[in-house]
């Protein structure tokens, strides 16, 4: 989980500015990009281009080991799956990232190989001139007693359990096609 932002142009100005601020922005064809350095810090944005566009960087990766095994998955606030922005289909995929997503909020659900699910919610909040993460812990226990208030995330929940007890996994497991 990372925020990030998007310059929509190619601007060395604004690559001047965010570099001598200690920032570390990458040019990219018609942009610039930039990671936040900590996801829990507020970042002031007022010196940013009024049509910067901010996101989640969310990763569904993980998979089953012998004996142990963990996975990650994505959602929406509704539970809905996601449609990836990249999807990983080369090089090391054995329990590694398998897609990526830039989101405003969503989702993070973690499985670990028996049971154990851990529920979060991220969501970007603009509070006057800066920007930051909102997290939410929502949920923590074993998969037979997750509450009835999140039906609406059950599938997601019991896909990423299945994703977590996967053998070498290569896949992602809960996106929009």
């Amino acid at each position: 989980m990372e925020l990030w932002c998007r310059i929509p142009r190619e601007d060395m100005n604004n690559f001047s500015i965010l570099t001598s601020e200690g920032y570390d922005p990458q040019l990219i064809k018609n942009g610039i990009e930039m990671k936040f350095p900590s996801l829990t810090e507020p970042y002031l944005i007022a010196d940013f281009p009024e049509d910067t566009d901010y996101f989640l960087k969310l990763w569904e990766y993980g998979g089953g080991m012998t004996k142990t095994g963990s996975a990650y998955t994505v959602c929406g606030s509704t539970g809905q799956k996601l449609k990836p922005t990249k999807i990983f289909t080369t090089g090391h995929l054995a329990n590694n990232i398998h897609a990526e997503f830039e989101e405003k909020y969503g989702y993070v659900i973690n499985s670990s190989k028996n049971g154990i699910i851990n529920i979060t919610y991220l969501q970007l909040q603009f509070i006057h001139d800066s920007i930051q993460v909102a997290i939410k812990h929502t949920w923590n226990g074993v998969i037979e007693l997750l509450p009835n208030r999140f039906t609406y995330l059950k599938k997601a929940v019991y896909t990423t359990f299945r994703k977590a007890n996967d053998y070498h996994c290569r896949i992602p497991y809960y996106i929009q096609e």
